[in-house]
C-alpha cells in the first residue's frame, strides 16, 4: 500500500478503504458532506475503489443495499454527519429485515461538539438501533491509538455484515483536508509494515459454524422422506448456487416446487417440477394437500400461502433460511433451520440413500398448466394496457442477460400470479424485507451495478414518485436501466381491498390521486421517455427500449377500477377451471 496523504485522519481513513478492500469489499457508495472528507479522499484516492456517487443519502444507501442484494457481499455507504446519517434508516431497514450485507460508514462530530448544539451534530450513536448487526463508535484518530485498532474494526464490519447491515461511526475533528506539510513518524506505522508492503487483509473472516449437526441430518431426512405428500416452498433465492440446490433436493424427493418469483425459479426455463401457478391454484381445492412442507429461502409473496399454512397446516412445516430473524409470521413453523440454503439442500441429497418415487406433483403440473392457459385466454388479447398483461409482456421479453427488479405493492403481485416468463433464466430482485415503496430506483440502479449487467424494473406510479431523485442516478449508470412505470394515478392496489367500499374515504385518503405524469421527470433528468396506453404500443416501445443499450422511462397509463375489475374477472375464472 503506497500512503500518499500524511495527514492522520487521511491515513485512518485510507487504512479503513484498504482493508475493506482487502476482504473483498471494494464498492463504495459516496454522498457529499465536509465531515466525511478523509474517507470520501481516501476512496477517491485508491486506484482498486468502484464508486457510485449521488446526492441524495437516502437513494444512495438503497443503491448501496442493492448492490448487496445483487451480490451478496456488501457495498460501503458513506455520508456526512447530521440528519445525512439519519437518511440511511430506511435502507438499513429492509437490510436488516432481509439479511442484505450493508456497511454504513458515517462521519460524526468529535465528543466536545456533541450535546452542545453545535451545528450539523445529532446524537448519531446507536442511531439505527436493533436494525443493525453490530456498531461502533471510532474515536477521532490520534498516534495513542494503534493502527492495527483501525484495521481490527474494519475486518470486524466485514464479518458481521455477512448476513446484514453495521454500523461504523467516525468522529473527525477540524481540519477534515488533507495536508501535504504534515507527517505521522514512521514509528507509528512500523507495527503494520508488513500489511503495508503486501497484499492480503489484515484478518480473515472466521468460516460459519453449520447449524444442522449430523445427529440432526438423520432426524431432518427421516422427517422428509416419511412425507406422504410433500411440497418445496422456494423463497427469496438470490444465488444460482442456491437455486441449483433446490432443484436438486426436489429430484431427490421427487416433490413438486411452489415457486416464488423471487425464487429465481419461477420465471425462465421451466423444470417440470417447478409449479409457477401454485398462488393461483389456492384458489381451489388442492390436489392433494401437503402433509409437509419444506421452506427454503426467504419470505414469498402470496398471501394465499400463508392463509393455507394458517388454517391447514401441515403436520410438518419446516423453515431453512441463514436469516436469524425469526419468519413464523402464523405461528404454524415446526422446525426451524437457521443454515445457507445450498449447504441444507447438499446435505438432504447426500444424506438421503435413494430417489423417491412420489407420483403426486404430476396433479399439481397439470393443473398449473390449465391455470396458465386461462390466464392467457383472459389477458392476451387485450388491447388496452393492463396490468396484468404489462406483468406477462415484460417477463417474456427480456433476454438472458438482463435482470429484473420489482417494485412492491401491485406490480411484484402481478408478475407471481400472472407472468409466463420466456426461455431466459432471470436474476429477480426485489425488496421484500419491509416491503416498502420507498427507495426501489436506487435499489435497481444497485442491482444492475453489482450483477454488471442491464436491469428492467417495474414499478407504479408512487414508488417512483417515492424515489424521484434516483433517477439522476440512472441517468449515470454504466448499466442500462430500462423502468416501466404503471401510472394508475394513485394506490392501486388499495382498489382490491375493503377500503375501496368505502367511497368517501377510499379516494381521498387511501388512493391519493396525484394528477401528476413522468415526462418532464425523465426530460429533466435527460433520460428517454416513452409512453404508451394500448398494449402494442408497450410491446414496441419495450422491444426498443431494451435493444437501445440506453436507460429509458417507459410510462404505461392504466385505469384503477378497470384493472380491479380484471383482477376479479381473472380469479373467476380460475376458479372456473380448478372446478373443473
Amino acid at each position: 500500500m503506497s500512503i500518499s496523504r500524511v495527514n492522520l485522519y487521511t491515513l485512518w481513513a485510507s487504512l479503513w478503504v484498504e482493508e475493506f478492500i482487502r476482504r473483498g469489499v471494494d464498492t463504495f457508495v459516496l454522498c457529499p458532506g465536509s465531515r466525511c472528507t478523509p474517507l470520501t479522499v481516501a476512496v477517491a484516492e485508491n486506484p482498486r475503489a468502484r464508486i457510485i456517487k449521488h446526492f441524495d443519502e437516502r437513494g444512495a444507501a438503497f443503491a448501496a443495499l442493492g448492490y448487496g442484494r445483487a451480490t451478496g457481499n456488501p457495498a460501503v455507504w458513506i455520508t456526512t454527519s447530521g440528519s445525512a446519517v439519519a437518511n440511511g434508516l430506511p435502507a438499513a431497514v429492509e437490510a436488516c429485515m432481509d439479511a442484505v450485507p450493508l456497511i454504513l460508514l458515517t462521519a460524526d462530530r468529535p465528543p466536545e461538539l456533541r450535546g452542545v448544539g453545535a451545528n450539523q451534530a445529532i446524537d448519531q450513536v446507536h442511531i439505527f438501533g436493533k436494525y443493525v448487526h453490530w456498531f461502533v463508535d471510532v474515536p477521532c484518530p490520534d498516534e495513542k491509538q494503534a493502527p492495527e485498532y483501525v484495521l481490527d474494526m474494519a475486518g470486524e464490519a466485514v464479518n458481521r455484515a455477512d448476513h446484514g447491515p453495521v454500523h461504523v461511526n467516525c468522529m473527525f475533528r477540524e481540519p477534515l483536508e488533507p495536508e501535504a506539510d504534515s507527517s505521522v513518524p514512521a514509528a507509528y506505522l512500523k507495527s503494520i509494515q508488513s500489511w503495508i508492503a503486501g497484499t492480503e487483509a489484515y484478518s480473515h473472516a472466521s468460516v460459519d459454524s453449520r447449524s444442522a449437526e449430523s445427529f440432526e441430518q438423520f432426524e431432518l431426512i427421516e422427517l422428509l422422506q416419511e412425507a406422504s405428500c410433500g411440497v418445496i416452498v422456494a423463497g427469496q433465492l438470490q444465488h444460482a448456487h442456491d437455486q441449483d440446490a433446490v432443484l436438486k433436493l426436489a429430484e431427490k424427493l421427487n416433490w413438486p416446487i411452489w415457486a416464488d418469483v423471487t425464487s429465481g425459479l419461477r420465471l425462465g426455463a421451466k423444470h417440470p417440477l417447478v409449479i409457477s401457478h401454485y398462488d393461483q391454484l389456492l384458489l381451489g381445492e388442492l390436489p392433494p394437500q401437503p402433509d409437509v412442507v419444506l421452506h427454503l429461502g426467504g419470505r414469498v409473496v402470496s398471501k394465499r400461502y400463508l392463509s393455507l399454512m394458517e388454517k391447514r397446516p401441515p403436520k410438518v412445516y419446516m423453515v431453512v433460511s441463514s436469516n436469524r430473524l425469526a419468519y413464523n409470521p402464523v405461528h404454524k413453523v415446526t422446525h426451524r433451520v437457521f443454515e445457507r440454503v445450498s449447504d441444507f439442500c447438499h446435505d438432504m441429497v447426500e444424506g438421503m440413500a435413494s430417489p423417491s418415487d412420489a407420483h403426486y406433483g404430476e396433479g399439481w403440473r397439470m393443473a398449473s398448466e390449465g391455470v396458465s392457459t386461462c390466464i392467457a385466454s383472459e389477458v392476451d388479447s387485450l388491447k388496452h394496457c393492463s396490468e396484468p398483461a404489462i406483468a406477462r409482456t415484460l417477463t417474456r421479453k427480456l433476454p438472458d442477460e438482463w435482470g429484473l427488479f420489482l417494485g412492491n405493492s401491485m406490480p411484484i403481485r402481478d408478475v407471481d400470479m400472472y407472468a409466463t416468463g420466456s426461455d431466459a433464466s432471470l436474476a429477480v430482485f426485489a425488496n421484500r424485507g419491509a416491503s416498502g415503496i420507498d427507495g426501489n430506483l436506487a435499489t435497481a440502479v444497485g442491482c444492475a451495478f453489482g450483477r454488471r449487467g442491464p436491469v428492467a424494473v417495474l414499478l407504479g406510479d408512487l414508488a417512483t414518485l417515492h424515489d424521484l431523485n434516483s433517477m439522476a442516478l440512472i441517468a449515470n449508470s454504466e448499466f442500462p436501466l430500462v423502468v416501466t412505470v404503471i401510472n394508475n394515478d394513485g394506490g392501486g392496489i388499495f382498489s382490491l381491498l375493503p377500503i375501496a367500499n368505502h367511497e368517501k374515504l377510499f379516494e381521498p385518503f387511501f388512493a391519493t390521486p396525484h394528477g401528476f405524469e413522468f415526462k418532464e421527470a425523465a426530460t429533466m433528468f435527460r433520460l428517454p421517455y416513452f409512453p404508451a396506453t394500448r398494449m402494442d404500443e408497450y410491446d414496441s416501445v419495450l422491444e426498443s427500449a431494451l435493444a437501445s443499450g440506453r436507460s429509458a422511462i417507459i410510462e404505461v397509463r392504466t385505469e384503477r377500477e378497470a384493472n380491479a375489475a380484471l383482477h376479479r374477472k381473472l380469479t373467476v375464472a380460475v376458479k372456473g377451471v380448478l372446478s373443473e
